[in-house]
């Protein structure tokens, strides 16, 4: 069975990481693992998070020539945000730090690097650490809590070809996606997803914790959305769906406000 975790479940410690393995772009992976509170181990941690607001809609990633596009949801956490959000915010940064934390201490292994001392860590990990919880910044780069922060991620979408006859079709791994009604929402493009996942409504996900990549100096987490649930500006909030119930978020709702431009 897999292992999903809420809030009340996510224990950050129990979170550990695999030996680097080489990427296919020069950089590693280090896959992450999880411990239950039986002591199993399980590869891959997932995660449900609250309702949060989706002011984007589906977003894509810079395309650099001869890649093809990616995709991703960024949310956001709200201008006044529950308790229930605002503890999976904390958890998120607590996993932030734990990761960095984590790289600092297999430095040699994970960055290639011997030298990052206390005096260096926090340059270091602010220039080079993409953090899973993302602050507003302005054009100058500085953070200044002008918006709530989002956390990011990747949507799983990819182009497949017929040998035979050339012809291309798009495909989305194991991606679910439900509307508010608890009813499975058929992809078969990226505008049925487009379409489906809307902007400015909220959406819960359940996300893989899959990795952490790294490239020079860089790195960051991967996440990969396993299951996508979205409720309309005026909808009432589905049943439980396939994802898992409690009483701890409340109604779905995460915000008693939403201000966004």
């Amino acid at each position: 069975m897999t292992l999903v975790l809420r809030n009340i479940d996510l224990t950050i410690p129990n979170v550990s990481f695999a030996d680097p393995k080489p990427s296919g772009h020069g950089g590693q992976t280090i896959f992450v693992n999880y411990k239950d509170d039986e002591g199993h181990m399980h590869k891959a941690c997932q995660i449900q998070t609250p309702w949060l607001f989706n002011p984007f809609g589906l977003n894509t990633s810079p395309i650099q020539e001869g890649e093809k596009p990616k995709y991703y949801v960024e949310l956001s956490f709200g201008n006044a945000p529950t308790a229930y959000v605002e503890e999976f915010h904390g958890k998120m940064k607590r996993l932030d730090d734990h990761v960095a934390q984590s790289a600092i201490d297999n430095q040699l292994e994970w960055l290639g690097k011997s030298d990052i001392d206390a005096e260096y860590r926090e340059e270091f990990l602010r220039e080079n650490y993409k953090a899973i919880v993302r602050p507003y910044r302005n054009k100058q780069k500085e953070a200044t809590g002008e918006f709530p922060d989002t956390i990011r991620f990747k949507v799983p979408h990819y182009i497949n070809k017929d040998e035979e006859t050339g012809e291309e079709s798009e495909s989305f791994g194991d991606l679910e996606v439900y509307d508010a009604d608890q009813n499975p929402i058929p992809i078969r493009c990226i505008e049925d997803l487009k379409n489906a996942l809307g902007r400015g409504n909220r959406v819960r996900t359940i996300v893989q914790c899959h990795s952490v990549w790294q490239s020079g100096d860089d790195f960051g987490v991967s996440w990969r959305v396993k299951r996508l649930q979205m409720v309309g500006k005026e909808s009432e909030m589905g049943t439980e769906c396939a994802f898992l119930g409690g009483s701890e978020e409340g109604e779905g709702g995460n915000s008693d406000e939403e201000s966004f431009e």
